[in-house]
């Protein structure tokens, strides 16, 4: 139950399903400093937004994020292993 109001409360400011058009909510975060303070470390990063730019961007509080070269995926496995997996284990913070 918790769980749940909590993942409400992450998008409690999304007024409707992000369009292919706001691709700029999730490209931004790693690299517009104007509105985050955006820090890389063994290869993952990690952006937090700033209080002027939490309204603008859907009430985000951070993001996480970590490079995949797109060349090693070479079959559907990898696609599960070497994407998905990676992404399940990245930090929350």
């Amino acid at each position: 139950m918790i769980k749940e109001q909590k993942k409400r409360a992450y998008f409690e400011k999304w007024n409707r399903t992000p369009a292919v058009s706001d691709h700029w909510l999730f490209s931004d975060p790693f690299r517009v400093e104007k509105f985050f303070d955006i820090t890389k470390d063994n290869g993952v990063w990690i952006s937090k937004v700033l209080e002027k730019a939490k309204s603008r961007y859907w009430g985000m509080q951070n993001a996480v994020s970590i490079e995949i070269p797109l060349v090693s995926i070479t079959s559907p496995e990898d696609i599960s292993t070497k994407v998905f997996q990676e992404l399940e284990s990245l930090p929350i913070i």
